[in-house]
């Protein structure tokens, strides 16, 4: 049994959606699935997933009911494993069920509970502090109780190791991957958006892409503030994001902060806020671009690098160790909270074709180490090594 009842955006979806695509390659005869997802991905997933080997059941739970999606986590999936007789339960939402009688493996797929610079900078409600202050217990709670603890990179296994002693317990740091075939998706309809972008570039702009959902931790601010002086060096530029409004609680406060001061620098006409995208129709956006950039200060992994890097995109990112783990030396890198190292990276390398064209090189070299084949062979050899762990 796969949990991944909180999957119905970002990088969650992404995963699952590639993942579940890759499993009938490497599934035996006597191997079936079953996945618990939102009713929305549900939609999405049902339209390309083999039937024969994936059983994809609804969790109805309702965003910010957290009373709800804790009792199904430790008493519904528990009691689905009985009934399903299941061998192993793949937790891939981040927190486990403490209740779970076989074997489980745990993906920790977010840093924000274990990251010092991520609560030196949240400015949050006490109800909100008091929330992830108890999602972060949880998820250590879940490693103790985890036979097998994935990561997507090692620098978020050592994070996590400053926070709970993993022992014995494998600890197994394993890339994400990217599908050349899945990405590149020619039959779907090109966006309006892309049409947009086709239509500043005839006109001489460049295009910086970002493809994120607004949080604190993306570190928008930093670019926002950064761009007024790309600009006055002669830059006639696009920054094109994925930004909605469609956020809840404090989040939308800063959001809301940001777009002011958007307003107050005069960018109203460099901030394209594309919205919410379908994944199968962001290749028209990567295509399109001049750069990519990742300023996000934490981030347990990072999608959209490894979409930017196999799409040959010259990338800015701030200088984490996710980051550097991920692009080596296919990045140019800035202090996350320098506005002026921000701006600076920028402008030499909208200044610089050669540069932009060196750093595509090494974009589409790096971008070769990521596969969601190499990736599922090997989930597929840990699913068969914890069922070996039986209880």
């Amino acid at each position: 049994m796969i949990n991944a009842a909180s999957a119905n955006m970002g990088g969650a979806l992404t995963y699952l959606m590639n993942v579940l695509a890759e499993l009938p390659s490497f599934a035996g005869g006597n191997d079936r699935f079953i996945v618990i997802v939102p009713p929305r991905t549900l939609e999405i997933l049902d339209t390309f997933t083999d039937n024969n080997l994936i059983e994809l059941i609804p969790f109805d739970g309702v965003s910010g009911q957290y009373m709800q999606r804790l009792s199904f986590d430790h008493f519904g999936i528990p009691s689905l494993l009985k009934h399903h007789n299941c061998d192993v339960l793949f937790s891939s939402t981040g927190f486990g069920s403490l209740r779970c009688p076989c074997p489980q493996i745990l993906l920790l797929r977010n840093l924000v509970y274990f990251s010092p610079e991520f609560h030196n900078r949240r400015n949050e409600s006490l109800k909100t502090f008091y929330i992830r202050r108890a999602r972060r217990a949880l998820s250590l709670m879940s490693v103790k109780s985890a036979d097998i603890v994935m990561f997507p990179t090692d620098a978020m296994r050592r994070m996590v190791g400053k926070n709970i002693a993993l022992g014995d317990k494998p600890a197994i740091p394993m890339h994400y991957g990217f599908s050349r075939d899945r990405f590149f998706n020619t039959g779907s309809e090109k966006p309006q958006l892309a049409r947009d972008i086709d239509r500043w570039k005839a006109e001489g702009c460049l295009i910086m892409l970002n493809i994120a959902s607004y949080a604190v931790q993306k570190n928008f601010e930093t670019v926002i503030e950064s761009l007024p002086a790309v600009v006055n060096s002669g830059i006639s530029l696009k920054f094109v994001t994925t930004l909605s409004r469609d956020i809840l609680g404090v989040e939308r406060v800063h959001y809301d902060r940001m777009l002011d001061r958007v307003k107050e620098l005069g960018l109203e006409d460099v901030l394209v806020r594309g919205g919410q995208f379908d994944y199968r129709k962001l290749h028209y956006l990567y295509t399109r671009a001049d750069v990519f950039i990742f300023p996000s200060f934490t981030e347990s992994f990072g999608h959209p690098l490894v979409e930017a890097m196999c799409c040959g995109l010259p990338v800015v990112a701030a200088d984490t160790e996710v980051s550097r783990e991920l692009c080596g030396d296919a990045a140019m890198y800035f202090q996350a909270a320098s506005v002026q190292e921000c701006a600076e990276t920028l402008k030499i390398l909208f200044h610089s074709p050669d540069l932009r064209e060196e750093m595509r090189r090494r974009a589409n070299a790096r971008g070769e180490h990521f596969s969601w084949t190499n990736y599922t062979a090997e989930l597929m050899n840990i699913f068969r090594r914890a069922a070996d762990m039986k209880k």
